[in-house]
C-alpha cells in the first residue's frame, strides 16, 4: 500500500488525508522516518535534530491539534494529577508549547513556563503565568538557586537536552525538589549519556516504566537532588498510574 506526503515546512513531510503511515518510507530519493502517526522527518533519532528543525517539527504539529498522539493528552493528564498531588508552590513547566499541563493555575502556585522557541509564547493563553526562552543557547532562567519544588517535561526528552540546561535545572532546584519527565524515542546509548548528564551535575534518577505501554520505549523519569524525594514521587506516580 503506498501513502502520499507531502512537504508542509521545511524538513518536516505529513501524510495526506491525515493518514498513519509506515515507520519509514522513501520519498523522492530521500528516506523519511515518521515521527507521531502522520508527520515524516528525514532523521530517525529525534535528539540529532537541530534546534532550527525541532522548531520546524513542533510548530507544524501545533498546526494540526486534531493530529496530537492521545498519549500526550494522557500523560499531561497524568502529570496534571501528580502535580495536585505534591502540590508545589513553585513550578517550572519545560517546553510548554501552546498547550501547558496546567489550565487553571491555583491561586497558591508562581506555575513559569518556558519552551525553546519564544514563538509559541503569543499563542499561551489563560495561564497567568511567566513565560520564558529555555534553550541551549538560551538557558539562563532569572530565578535565585533553589527556587522551584518541582519541574515537569511532557514529551521534550526526546529532542536534544543540553548540559547548560541541566546545569540550570539543578542550580534552579530546591533541595527536596523534584523534576518529572517523560522520556519515549531515544535508543538505549543515548539515554545513558543523556542520564550521565544529569547524573554529573549531581542529579540522583529514578526510571520508572510505563505500565501502560503509551508509545514506543516509553518511561516515566524522576530526578532530584534528594534520593528521598525522588523516591517518594516515584511511588506518588506509580500509584497515579493505577488508578
Amino acid at each position: 500500500m503506498s501513502f502520499r506526503i507531502e512537504e508542509v515546512s521545511a524538513g518536516v513531510f505529513m501524510t495526506l488525508n491525515s493518514e498513519k503511515g509506515p515507520g519509514e518510507l522513501d520519498f523522492e530519493g530521500q528516506r523519511l522516518f515518521r515521527f507521531m502517526d502522520c508527520f515524516y522527518i528525514r532523521k530517525q533519532h529525534l535528539d540529532e535534530l537541530s534546534p532550527e528543525e525541532v522548531k520546524n517539527l513542533c510548530r507544524v504539529r501545533e498546526n494540526f491539534p486534531g493530529l496530537i498522539d492521545p498519549a500526550n493528552s494522557e500523560v499531561h493528564a497524568l502529570f496534571g494529577r501528580l502535580i495536585e498531588r505534591i502540590q508545589p508552590r513553585k513550578l517550572l513547566e519545560i517546553g510548554a508549547g501552546t498547550r501547558p499541563v496546567l489550565a487553571e493555575v491555583p491561586p497558591y502556585m508562581d506555575y513559569v513556563l518556558s519552551d525553546a522557541d519564544r514563538a509559541v509564547f503569543s499563542d499561551t493563553e489563560g495561564v497567568g503565568s511567566n513565560c520564558h526562552v529555555f534553550s541551549g543557547s538560551e538557558y539562563k532562567l532569572p530565578y535565585s538557586d533553589s527556587y522551584f519544588e518541582m519541574v515537569v517535561a511532557v514529551f521534550v526528552l526526546q529532542f536534544p537536552f543540553y548540559k547548560e540546561q541541566i546545569a540550570e535545572l539543578y542550580r534552579c532546584l530546591a533541595p527536596s525538589g523534584i523534576v518529572a519527565a517523560n522520556m519515549y524515542r531515544r535508543t538505549e546509548l543515548s539515554r545513558e549519556r543523556l542520564a550521565g548528564d544529569f547524573e554529573c551535575v549531581g542529579f540522583k534518577l529514578y526510571k520508572l516504566p510505563d505500565i501502560k505501554s503509551l508509545c514506543r520505549g516509553h518511561e516515566y523519569w524522576i530526578l532530584g537532588k534528594n534520593y528521598e524525594s525522588v523516591m517518594a514521587c516515584g511511588k506518588s506516580l506509580e500509584e497515579l498510574m493505577g488508578d
